[in-house]
């Protein structure tokens, strides 16, 4: 509480903000609630921290002052959104964690909301990041995206030759 000149009563500080001293004059002087956690108003210390799904920012005045955005995940007592590691996504606004890259589909980079699905070329098994999916063998290819398995890796058809990993298409014709 602090309490202006002239008064007649103490005012509590304001949502976002709290005091533990005593002979505040002015709301100035209430103390910004942390990052992480929330003040309510009118407190002498912080009234908790902020809930799973959400994330509190300095002088947050509710456990739930920001829901966590989509390719982000926030735990109990967030001060800001972490963004979802390389390999994971999230589709959903409050998550608490992310999930894997599921089969056939590529997650790279941090903060991932949808999951591209496997390049040309290679085949993606599970949880894979800005690493990029596992590349055909030489003697195959994969012409097609979203490959989950390494049967997708076609043989180098009758005529025509794979002379590298990771291919599309056949290097070319075999001349006689």
């Amino acid at each position: 509480h602090y309490c202006p000149e002239s008064t007649t009563q103490q005012e509590p500080c304001k949502p976002g903000t709290y005091s533990n001293t005593r002979g505040l004059t002015a709301e100035t002087e209430c103390t910004d609630c942390p990052a992480g956690s929330y003040c309510s108003g009118g407190g002498t210390e912080e009234s908790g921290v902020c809930k799973s799904g959400h994330f509190c920012p300095l002088k947050s005045a509710t456990a739930t002052q920001q829901v966590c955005q989509p390719g982000h995940f926030c735990e109990e007592g967030s001060a800001d959104q972490t963004p979802c590691p390389d390999g994971t996504y999230m589709t959903e606004t409050g998550a608490t964690s992310c999930l894997q890259c599921p089969q056939s589909k590529i997650c790279s980079g941090t903060g991932t909301v949808d999951p591209d699905p496997c390049p040309k070329g290679q085949y993606c098994i599970k949880s894979v990041g800005a690493a990029g999916g596992t590349r055909c063998p030489i003697g195959t290819y994969n012409p097609e995206l979203g490959a989950g398995s390494k049967t997708k890796c076609l043989p180098c058809a009758l005529g025509s030759y794979c002379e590298s990993t990771g291919l599309a298409a056949p290097t070319g014709r075999c001349d006689d």
